[in-house]
This record gives C-alpha cells, sequence and structure tokens, in this order.
C-alpha cells in the first residue's frame, strides 16, 4: 500500500476549496453553454422546444455542453489561475506514464 505524505489542513482545505470551485464553474459553464445552444437552435428553426421537434439535437447538445463546460473550466481553473502544466502533473508519456497512470486510477 502506498502511503501519501499529509501536507496539513491548509493544504486539505485548499485542495477541497478548489475541487467545489471546479465543479461550480464547471457546471455554470455547462448551464450557459446548454441554454446559449438551444435558444440559437430554436431561433434558427432548427429545434422546436414547444412541439418536442428534433430531440435528437436536443440530446446531443446536451451531451457536448457538459463537455464543454468542464473543459473551458479545466483550462481556466488549471491551467490559467494555478499555472498547472503537463510537467508539474509528472504527465510522462510511454509505458512509464501508463504504468503510473493505472494505478493512480484505481486507488
Amino acid at each position: 500500500m502506498v502511503r501519501y505524505p499529509f501536507g496539513g489542513w491548509k493544504s486539505f482545505f485548499k485542495a477541497i476549496g478548489w475541487a467545489i470551485a471546479f465543479l461550480l464553474i464547471g457546471a455554470s459553464f455547462s448551464i450557459l453553454f446548454g441554454i446559449g445552444n438551444v435558444l440559437l437552435l430554436e431561433r434558427s428553426g432548427v429545434v422546436g422546444l414547444r412541439d418536442g421537434t428534433n430531440l435528437a439535437m436536443l440530446l446531443l447538445v446536451q451531451g457536448v455542453s457538459p463537455l464543454a463546460g468542464f473543459g473551458l473550466a479545466t483550462w481556466s481553473i488549471g491551467r490559467r489561475v494555478m499555472g498547472l502544466r503537463a510537467r508539474t502533473l509528472d504527465r510522462t508519456s510511454g509505458r512509464a506514464g501508463r504504468r503510473r497512470c493505472l494505478p493512480g486510477l484505481l486507488c
């Protein structure tokens, strides 16, 4: 079993705060993207919300909006605010990266 050092309560609460901020920002971006896309689609006549036409397009918007929202949240928080880079996150290419990735996903 791998034991990771505890960085103290300040680090713990900082990590919890960033996780909550990421959740709120990602959900906000997702909702904004979803509402904006649906309004654009309805205005252009592709989707009729009142009569329920073209529900496949609405499902596509519903699937893509969270991906775009949380992608933008990841970029804005991780890259712009915290200044994280691939080297900071210890991402390596090749077999070494895959060997380290699997235990990290399972733990």
